[in-house]
């Protein structure tokens, strides 16, 4: 998971071949810096890297702090980062690192181991930061260096300094135990084995809890525990065998996964999903992160009531009357109307906007110009043809071939033209002959 900002805890009796290591998968290699606190909240060390991966041998980072008490790192970055906690002897994932803008105020401890006592760090990230817990069940839980005030089964504990551990300690499985606070903190839980080394796990808040979980493949089996958020909660497991558990609020079960084995998880209500096995002696816990989340509260979960159907009897007929000022909000509807012909995009896509430019002045005239040349062009070519159309025509109204009018010519020919026109509907030959005889030629 990607963040800016990390915290996470580590106890200061791991044994001297403790191998756990930080890593931190810096990949636009930008600043990074990791703080290291003691548990009363002071800062001991700080250090900047700019390495794709970092990693940091948690023992040596926290052996200062040994004499004092249990060690705090706080790991800051430029950009986005993403970390894990593993064993590098085991070659095994311990947990996630959650990045603290996901953390939360609720939580709900899960600390099922197979054999061991069992502990959970609270880590502050803020000052002036207060606990409470519900310990009605768990009453052998003792708070590590912090004074409690407990009434009635609810201990209420205040821490003062931010970067702070806060530990709690019992001799019983203590999951399923609600806690809550004022501002936002980080949990993690695990068990104490015999050796004296401590596997703890980053557990989410309860806002990051969801409705659907898929194991991660696994050389040994193991098995994953289940812890509900609300009560009357339905889970459906689909593995080598398929299953559906209930369980109320706080409620947990354990579902076996066996090797290389990839259980589907999926509820109606919010879980939490957390995968152990044991690999050459060492017990192994990974929270597992949900393929979807579900940020509400079981209140959200409730299925209404149904009210119960009407038994009045319902008229065949149904009639609908219109309101009586419909009229009046028609004419308003029409005098709200507008003229789309008067509108002004209207007029504006009628006219071409003017451009002074003098670039789009001098395309203008280019394209004047060759269409004027072009029609001119034609018609020069045709001139010489349009002369001797027109001498032609002259020629036949004047009835000279040199074009020339002639005065004395002039009567004669209309004269001609008028007996040749009478010739020809009386349809006599001779006729035309004898006129021309008599007249004479001009």
């Amino acid at each position: 998971m990607l963040g800016r900002d990390f915290v996470l805890s580590f106890n200061r009796n791991a044994y001297r071949n403790d191998t756990t290591r930080l890593r931190i998968m810096n990949d636009k290699k930008d600043q990074v810096t990791v703080t290291v606190y003691r548990a009363s909240g002071s800062e001991v060390t700080k250090s900047n890297e700019r390495s794709a991966i970092i990693e940091h041998h948690l023992r040596t980072t926290c052996q200062q702090t040994f004499t004092t008490g249990d060690c705090i790192v706080r790991i800051t970055s430029v950009q986005e980062v993403r970390m894990t906690v593993l064993d590098i002897m085991d070659g095994e994932i311990f947990y996630f690192v959650i990045p603290l803008d996901k953390a939360g105020k609720e939580h709900l401890i899960s600390t099922s181991l197979m054999y061991g006592n069992f502990t959970c760090d609270l880590i502050t990230i803020y000052p002036a930061t207060e606990f409470y817990f519900s310990v009605d069940s768990h009453t052998d839980v003792t708070f590590a260096n912090k004074s409690r005030f407990c009434n009635h089964g609810k201990c209420h504990v205040p821490v003062q300094h931010e970067n702070a551990l806060l530990q709690l300690k019992s001799s019983k499985d203590m999951t399923g135990m609600k806690m809550t606070s004022n501002k936002p903190c980080v949990m993690s839980c695990g068990g104490v084995v015999s050796n004296g080394r401590i596997f703890t796990n980053q557990l989410p808040s309860i806002g990051m809890y969801g409705i659907s979980y898929q194991t991660w493949p696994t050389q040994f089996q193991g098995f994953v525990s289940l812890t509900s958020r609300c009560n009357n909660t339905h889970v459906h497991v689909h593995g080598s065998s398929n299953q559906t558990i209930d369980l109320d609020h706080g409620g947990h079960t354990d579902v076996t996964v066996l090797a290389q084995e990839i259980v589907m998880i999926s509820s109606d209500k919010p879980i939490m999903a957390i995968q152990m096995w044991s690999m050459r002696g060492v017990i192994h816990r990974l929270t597992l992160l949900p393929a979807a989340t579900v940020n509400h509260t079981c209140a959200d979960h409730v299925q209404p009531t149904k009210s119960p159907l009407c038994l009045c009897p319902c008229p065949n007929t149904a009639s609908y009357s219109l309101p009586a000022d419909l009229d009046s909000k028609l004419q308003k509807l029409r005098e709200l109307s507008v003229n789309k012909s008067a509108l002004s995009s209207t007029r504006r896509r009628k006219h071409s906007a003017y451009d002074g430019r003098t670039s789009a002045q001098g395309i203008g005239i280019v394209g004047v110009t060759l269409l004027c040349v072009v029609v001119i062009f034609i018609i020069v070519l045709d001139i010489p043809n349009l002369l001797e159309q027109y001498q032609a025509i002259r020629q036949n109204l004047t009835g000279n071939a040199s074009g020339h009018f002639d005065e004395q010519c002039a009567p004669r020919f209309l004269w001609r033209r008028s007996k040749l026109i009478h010739v020809l509907k009386s349809e006599s030959s001779a006729a035309i002959s004898n006129a021309d005889t008599d007249k004479g030629d001009c």
